[in-house]
């Protein structure tokens, strides 16, 4: 069977797929899927309904890789995009018209997740951030200068690596504000980040909303840090190994 698929070049289409269960079909033996320069494309299915049918193609989906560049028109991406529990790392790049994601957990074996270049890219979901059946490990940024923040109240519990690049108007990790996740999964001294890496985000003027670093934090690198900056606290982190500065 087809493992491995990439759509590119459709200069027209606004969408792919008819619906879901279309595109579940068409994936279900696949297990690298790439969507690329596809300019007026602005989302992967027509229709938004789900049905019982849809959940147990996603049951049976093998789908670990998804790639989306390039795809300047996208704006939403479906939520069976984030139900597949198959997934292992997601990857969007150069989607400037993606303002969010589906609010809903992540799959279960999702590693990693990077997003770059998608500049009106507002927030990440509340969703991703407060499951502590999570199993994200690496979640890497770069030139999202829509976002202010990254989360309202805290990191991805299973979060081991955290890369912002190059993002203007971020100005903390976290807010502190807005969705309440359960007191099992709050505090940061639960939290499993050992990398932190902030490089060129002018509007930085904290890194966490309580002047809190995980203890478990292993390396910490500030790059470029912004005039604007005015405490970086370090507190009770054994394990903290270094601090760099360029």
């Amino acid at each position: 069977k087809l493992e491995e698929l990439e759509i590119k070049n459709i200069k027209n289409e606004t969408h792919i797929w008819k619906s879901h269960n279309e595109l579940l079909q068409d994936i279900c033996s696949l297990k690298r899927l790439t969507i690329t320069s596809c300019p007026k494309l602005q989302s992967l299915v027509a229709e938004e309904k789900k049905d019982q049918q849809q959940q147990l193609c996603e049951l049976s989906c093998r789908l670990e890789y998804l790639r989306l560049s390039n795809c300047e028109g996208l704006v939403k991406l479906p939520q069976s995009s984030f139900s597949l529990s198959s997934l292992r790392e997601i990857e969007i790049c150069k989607c400037s018209s993606l303002v969010s994601f589906p609010e809903v957990a992540l799959p279960s074996k999702l590693k990693e997740i990077e997003i770059w270049y998608c500049g009106a890219l507002k927030s990440l979901p509340e969703a991703w951030m407060c499951d502590t059946n999570s199993s994200l490990e690496i979640l890497n940024i770069l030139n999202c200068h829509s976002l202010t923040y990254v989360a309202a109240v805290q990191l991805p519990p299973s979060l081991k690596k955290l890369s912002i690049r190059d993002c203007d108007n971020i100005r903390t990790l976290t807010v502190e504000e807005g969705i309440q996740c359960s007191s099992s999964s709050r505090r940061y001294t639960s939290s499993l980040l050992e990398h932190l890496e902030i490089i060129s985000c002018p509007s930085l003027t904290c890194i966490f909303s309580k002047n809190e670093l995980p203890a478990t934090l292993e390396s910490l690198e500030v790059g470029n840090p912004p005039s604007s900056l005015k405490s970086l606290v370090v507190w009770s982190c054994s394990k903290l190994k270094s601090i760099a500065e360029r």
